[in-house]
C-alpha cells in the first residue's frame, strides 16, 4: 500500500510540473474524491495543497488505480 501511495504522489508531482491548466473548483476535486471513495468503499484523503495542476479526470484515474491496487493487496 505504501508503494502505491508513493507512486500516486509521484504522479501528482508530475502532473503539477506539466504546466498550467484551467482552474477547477475545490468542489469539483472533492466530488471526484467522494465518488471514488464511495465506489471502492475506501477512505481517500488527497492534499493538493492548492496546487491544482491536475484535472479532475486525471485525479479520478489516479485515485481509481490506487483504490484497485489497495483492493488487490488486501
Amino acid at each position: 500500500m505504501k508503494k502505491v501511495l508513493a507512486a500516486f504522489a509521484v504522479l501528482l508531482a508530475a502532473a503539477a510540473l506539466s504546466g498550467c491548466m484551467r482552474h477547477y473548483s475545490d468542489a469539483e476535486y472533492q466530488k471526484v474524491i467522494d465518488e471514488v471513495s464511495y465506489k471502492y468503499n475506501v477512505t481517500l484523503k488527497v492534499d493538493l495543497d492548492g496546487n491544482y495542476n491536475i484535472t479532475p479526470d486525471q485525479l479520478r484515474a489516479h485515485l481509481e488505480a490506487v483504490a484497485m491496487e489497495a483492493r488487490q493487496a488486501a
